[in-house]
């Protein structure tokens, strides 16, 4: 009986050591543009089998809503934000943040009504 792990959108499952202490995170693999939903919330999003850039545009921030990304490919792959929400980056601000890089993990979310914060990263990303 599998409790942890990460389930793909395909059906499969893949089982760490890592993930085994952590909740199963649904990973949705999107080969074209997509908007997340706040009930998408603590989903992971690739562009795995995307022949050109992803974007994903974000729900409208709201404090708890926190989503992953991880680039499966060396497409790019972005997270936009509403309008009137940002991404807050080093003192600055983007509405735009993005990779390129196979291997490269963000986990991120919003800490009140029009801010979203980068909590981890692999890779290089940026904001724009």
């Amino acid at each position: 009986h599998l409790t942890n792990g990460i389930v793909f959108s395909d059906g499969t499952t893949q089982t760490t050591a890592a993930a085994s202490s952590a909740a199963t995170i649904t990973v949705l693999k999107k080969t074209t543009n997509y908007t997340l939903l706040s009930t998408d919330s603590g989903k992971m999003f690739t562009q795995e089998g995307a022949a050109s850039a992803i974007t994903n545009t974000l729900p409208d921030a709201a404090a708890g809503l926190y989503y992953y990304g991880a680039c499966q490919t060396n497409v790019q792959l972005s997270f936009q934000t509403a309008a009137g929400d940002y991404f807050v980056i080093n003192a600055a601000y983007a509405t735009n943040y993005y990779s390129s890089t196979l291997g490269g993990f963000l986990k991120f979310g919003a800490i009140n009504e029009s801010n979203w914060v980068i909590f981890d990263q692999v890779g290089t990303w940026a904001g724009q």
